[in-house]
């Protein structure tokens, strides 16, 4: 199974960014693993200005950054005397999410965490957007967390939405999802979401020429529970999980969130890339569109294939 040995957090040191704080902790200590705190300082002497510091910029810049390291060392401290996980602390400088993807990628981590929505402003990143640059950059998986979800009951999720394609791509995501369903017994609801409206926009089709659109949807719905099935079963069978599957017709990403909160789940877990076309979602776009929008969870896996 995957595990998550070195997770980094990204902190703005926000009310927002504290929301990441519980799911990093949680999957920390299931695979006893280590929480990397980290926080990018951005160019702030435009801030300094505003805020009136004419003379001594740089001394009043460094000042804030030494109260933000003492607030950072304590969450540090805090992870570790209070929640029994293990914590270490970086700061640098520069942009947030390129930094943060940097810093993961030097450690080998195997997971970076953060709130989907902060403050901008000296002491706060965007995090909003950067998540999504983070979760579009990064090689190493990327969860997302909404301000104001809670971890799952016994800090397990029980409920795993697992959204695919069918393409190489998708399959990117099943390790992840497999290995958390494994360590808080979750059941994982399979989804494949139809899209109706790209048969719409096609090009070369002039009017009143093409395929049926609702005859067209119905067969790529009966052809999605069928690869459906088989890959549920599949899973299940390989992984001694429970598997449910679940088939939309519509926009995916908003179909996905639909599913999510229909069918319960406290998370949802997918690829940042797939094929176009057809039979498939653009899921670069989709797992954007998803992060930003979801009100539970999002875990974020970038897949090399081409």
């Amino acid at each position: 199974m995957y595990a998550f040995k070195h997770i980094v957090l990204t902190s703005d040191l926000s009310e927002n960014s504290e929301a990441a704080l519980p799911f990093a902790i949680a999957l920390a200590k299931q695979s006893d693993g280590t929480i990397h705190l980290f926080h990018a300082f951005e160019n702030e002497t435009s801030e300094a200005l505003r805020a009136g510091i004419l003379v001594g910029a740089s001394a009043w810049l460094s000042s804030v950054h030494k109260q933000r390291e003492r607030d950072l060392m304590a969450i540090v401290s805090s992870i570790q005397t209070t929640h029994g996980a293990k914590a270490t602390l970086t700061c640098t400088h520069g942009h947030p999410a390129e930094e943060s993807v940097k810093f993961a990628k030097n450690i080998n981590a195997n997971l970076i965490v953060l709130s989907t929505h902060g403050r901008t402003g000296l002491p706060h990143l965007f995090l909003g957007s950067t998540a999504e640059k983070i979760a579009r950059l990064s090689s190493v998986p990327v969860l997302t967390v909404r301000p104001g979800e809670s971890v799952p009951s016994g800090r397990e999720f029980r409920s795993i939405l697992v959204a695919t394609d069918f393409s190489k791509n998708a399959e990117a995501a099943i390790p992840f999802a497999v290995t958390l369903a494994k360590q808080g017994r979750a059941k994982i609801i399979l989804t494949h979401v139809v899209e109706n409206s790209a048969y719409l926009n096609e090009p070369t089709w002039s009017e009143g020429v093409g395929p049926d659109v609702e005859q067209w949807t119905q067969t790529l719905k009966a052809e999605g529970e069928k690869k459906l099935a088989a890959a549920a079963a599949t899973l299940a069978t390989q992984n001694s999980i429970s598997v449910e599957t679940v088939l939309k017709i519509g926009r995916p990403d908003e179909e996905i969130c639909a599913a999510a909160k229909q069918y319960d789940a406290d998370l949802i877990v997918m690829a940042t890339h797939g094929y176009t076309g057809i039979s498939h979602l653009a899921f670069g776009s989709v797992a954007e569109h998803v992060l930003r929008s979801s009100t539970v969870p999002v875990l974020s896996i970038r897949s090399i294939v081409s």
